[in-house]
């Protein structure tokens, strides 16, 4: 009866494992076929359905296999209590699935097995700090606990947008303005905006507001989609330069083609029109007189 049992569980097993390799090559494909739609071969309801987010599955498949890996691992006796705390650590810690795996790799060349521990965790470690620096500095990581608007400087511009403007108002503003912990102008303002370099992110749901997005975003930042390389954080640098690059001409006509009523600017790039509303990073010019 126990070997029946073992040998039914054993079926069962080896039918998950089969589905599972299924499962992981079709998400292969799929993503092959992402990159053939965003790299050569545009086909809007490719575009429409996001096939890339099927790599979330393979990130989720990889952590639950390996963690079964460790499990079985040290039942059988083949590592230790401290390998295993060491390879835990190098699971939970850093912040991108294959750098589990290499930390992992690099851990199998350690001969002694004493110091398999001492590497692995001094990685997983290192790794995770490393990540933790990388993402404050390019504005991805913010560890403060935060449940309502941060009241800055920018959240204080929106709200006066609010209060002081009618609701049809339309408003230029700095287009790059716009993150994980940076609301985007509409948030707050309840007021519209020409165009933002975010906006972008609505093309990849309706392909075909490229076509009303583009001349917009090239009125207010010329030059700058271009000039656009895949890089998140240059492009809103150059959305930025574009954008504080335009004349007094420039951005009086963007106004007048899209009816824009008034100019959002940090400081300190001045203008010469009426200052509607101001504090310590952020001037709001009226422009209805003007253009």
């Amino acid at each position: 009866g126990e070997k029946a049992a073992g040998e039914k569980g054993a079926g069962a097993q080896r039918t998950h494992v089969r589905t599972t390799d299924r499962f992981m090559l079709a998400i292969v494909l799929v993503a092959g076929l992402e990159w053939v739609v965003s790299t050569w071969l545009p086909v809007t309801i490719l575009v429409e359905l996001q096939l890339g987010r099927v790599g979330v599955w393979a990130i989720v498949l990889g952590y639950v296999y390996f963690a079964h890996y460790l499990a079985t691992a040290y039942q059988a006796g083949r590592i230790g209590k401290a390998e295993l705390a060491a390879l835990v650590l190098a699971l939970a810690l850093p912040q991108l699935a294959f750098l589990t795996l290499i930390i992992w790799m690099i851990g199998r060349r350690v001969a002694a097995a004493k110091w398999r521990p001492v590497v692995v965790g001094g990685l997983a470690c290192a790794v995770f700090g490393a990540s933790l620096a990388l993402a404050a500095g390019t504005g991805l990581w913010d560890p403060r606990v935060q449940v309502e608007a941060r009241h800055d400087d920018w959240y204080a511009a929106q709200l006066w947008a609010r209060d002081h403007t009618p609701v049809a108002a339309v408003f230029i503003t700095p287009p790059h303005l716009h993150n994980f912990f940076t609301p985007g102008w509409r948030v707050y303002s309840e007021r519209a905006t020409v165009t933002t370099l975010n906006d972008l992110i609505d093309v990849g749901y309706t392909p075909s507001y490229y076509d009303t997005w583009q001349p917009r975003f090239e009125a207010v930042a010329p030059g700058a989609l271009a000039r656009f390389r895949g890089d998140s954080a240059q492009n809103a640098a150059l959305t930025a330069e574009a954008f504080y690059g335009l004349g007094d001409a420039q951005l009086l006509a963007a106004a007048r083609q899209y009816g824009a009523d008034y100019l959002v600017v940090e400081r300190p790039h001045a203008r010469p029109w009426r200052v509607a509303y101001e504090n310590a990073g952020y001037v709001i010019y009226d422009l209805r007189a003007v253009k």
